[in-house]
């Protein structure tokens, strides 16, 4: 189970990546949203690497509106 640090910017997490220590992307897996603990995901079970991995974590964030020297500009 996932839960992001801070959940007011992000949107939906997607998935949960296993990388290893050179930074290449041993496993994938698809995270779906726990349907009663708002704010909480899940992924299917897996085996860890025998060595030191990493863990990343895809997400969709809340789009945000940016004011540059007057300018709006759009961030998605």
């Amino acid at each position: 189970m996932v839960m992001p640090t801070r959940p007011g910017m992000v949107y939906n997490l997607t998935t949960l990546k296993l990388i290893d220590l050179n930074g290449i992307e041993l496993q994938e897996i698809p995270l779906q949203p726990v349907l009663d603990k708002p704010g909480l995901y899940e992924g299917s079970t897996f085996v860890p690497p025998n060595d030191f991995f990493h863990l990343g974590v895809s997400a969709e964030l809340l789009p945000v509106v940016l004011m540059l020297h007057g300018l709006t500009c759009k961030k998605d």
